[in-house]
């Protein structure tokens, strides 16, 4: 009977900690969320100066914003969140972070350092030993939601002089030019078909 109750008091404390985790986490996403707007108050709705607005919300160095490709890369109390020029903010997670589901989209570092997003509500598919089914967005992600379904996500291109992963993009003459890019994808799925069709 102590034992029950003794594993009981553990499970209790437990769900205790990982609402505390949750609450504090859904804190500094608020507070993100209010130094976006508050860097977005001017004439233009643009981002305008989100380091003295993230100084503003958190105190003085505790969040730091990097610009990078897409809009800035944030860090507080040691997690990364990306902030998009429209003001979006997703969380940035490694591998092991994704291996279970979140209420909101996130940025996934791969074991390439290749990001890609995460869609709320799925998390990444492991194996019985709770390794991940595949760790590089270039071999395709499994990702899996509540109810085990399982889908993959395959990257076809960001854009035509960036990463490739196999497929020849060399042909197609824009990021619309949808029959050249069909063409591509055939020929990167049937090698045989003559470049010429």
């Amino acid at each position: 009977m102590q034992l029950v109750c003794y594993l009981e008091t553990i499970g209790i404390l437990n769900q205790a900690a990982r609402a505390k985790e949750e609450t504090e986490q859904a804190n500094i996403d608020e507070q993100l969320k209010l130094a976006v707007i508050a860097s977005m108050t001017n004439d233009k709705h643009e981002i305008d100066n989100l380091q003295e607005a993230l100084n503003n919300q958190f105190g003085e160095g505790k969040a730091t914003a990097s610009p990078v490709k897409g809009g800035w890369s944030v860090s507080i109390d040691d997690k990364e969140y990306m902030v998009y020029h429209n003001g979006e903010t997703a969380v940035i997670t490694d591998i092991e972070g994704a291996k279970t589901a979140s209420n909101s989209n996130r940025i996934v570092k791969d074991a390439n350092n290749e990001t890609f997003v995460l869609p709320a509500n799925f998390n990444l598919a492991t194996n019985g030993d709770e390794s991940v089914i595949e760790d590089e967005i270039t071999k395709g992600i499994v990702i899996e939601d509540s109810e085990d379904n399982q889908y993959v996500w395959i990257p076809v291109f960001e854009k035509l002089d960036d990463r490739t992963w196999g497929v020849d993009y060399s042909d197609v003459t824009s990021e619309d030019d949808w029959e050249g890019i069909e063409k591509a994808l055939e020929k990167y799925t049937n090698p045989d078909i003559d470049s010429g069709t």
